[in-house]
């Protein structure tokens, strides 16, 4: 039997299609529109917002292998749907919602009790700070929360706010950029217990062409005090994006975790358009 589409993604595609006739007319067509820029598919997000009165939705995929000597574990996480929607000249609104299909092998333990569920859904509004100006980098804030709306073996039963703060420097312009941020989430540990979970990232980003761009980051999470079963993650990625259009980006990536509380080897691909 066909598996029932999520609320959540229900919700996603209604608000998209809202959120482009609302905002439609509000955006000049002769007014030039800067470059178009992603969060994905870096773990960093950008330091833009998107243009006032446009839509931008960036979906992808991503394939993650754990190995620990007894089982294997592999998941196919997708669509990785982001939708952003300029609200202001330095606002967008966020929302984000994701699916899981996990698999394993006998002696990594049990598996789940749903083979493909639903990531909570994710919500949040982006604002510009301040622009880039000699040594001070340009800043955007994200104010951002999950929603307990997935399913049972993925939702962590409550409302978990964050803040994620991110800074970026030209530093050869347009051709080499670096781009970091700084997040506080709230979490919930094996004991379902609150935390904070404290992320750091940096991403190198690099002009190829005039439509191919790379980049390589490091990525880490940190919990606040010592919690039994949540131990500090390291991972690396690096991976290529091509404008296939003006406001068209595919792109694709690989990394790998580095400590024992990171994922194991991942790699992915994804497409971003802006309307």
């Amino acid at each position: 039997m066909p598996r029932a589409l999520p609320p959540a993604l229900g919700l996603l595609a209604t608000l998209a299609a809202a959120a482009g006739c609302a905002t439609a007319p509000l955006a000049p067509r002769a007014v030039p529109l800067p470059e178009m820029a992603t969060d994905r598919p870096d773990f960093t997000e950008s330091a833009s917002v998107v243009p006032r009165g446009r839509v931008q939705l960036e979906t992808g995929y991503t394939f993650t292998r754990d190995e620990d000597g007894e089982g294997v574990r592999t998941e196919h996480g997708y669509p990785e749907a982001l939708l952003r929607i300029g609200v202001a000249d330095r606002v967008e609104l966020r929302l984000g919602q994701s699916l899981v299909t996990t698999d394993t092998t006998p002696g990594i333990g049990e598996p789940p009790p749903d083979r493909t569920a639903a990531d909570d859904l994710y919500l949040g509004a982006k604002v510009g700070l301040v622009e880039e100006r000699g040594a001070r980098p340009a800043m955007v804030l994200i104010a951002q929360a999950t929603v307990p709306t997935g399913s049972a073996s993925l939702s962590a039963g409550r409302l978990l706010p964050g803040l994620n703060l991110i800074y970026a420097w030209d530093l050869v312009p347009d051709v080499v950029s670096l781009t970091a941020s700084t997040q506080g989430n709230l979490a919930v540990d094996p004991a379902d217990r609150l935390y904070l979970d404290l992320t750091q990232s940096a991403s190198v980003g690099f002009a190829v062409s005039e439509r191919v761009g790379a980049y390589t980051e490091w990525f880490a999470s940190f919990p606040a005090g010592k919690r039994a079963g949540v131990p500090a993650a390291h991972s690396i990625d690096g991976g290529f994006t091509v404008k296939v259009r003006p406001n068209v980006q595919w792109d694709i990536r690989v990394g790998a975790g580095l400590t024992a509380g990171a994922d194991g080897l991942f790699a992915g691909s994804g497409i971003a358009a802006r309307f």
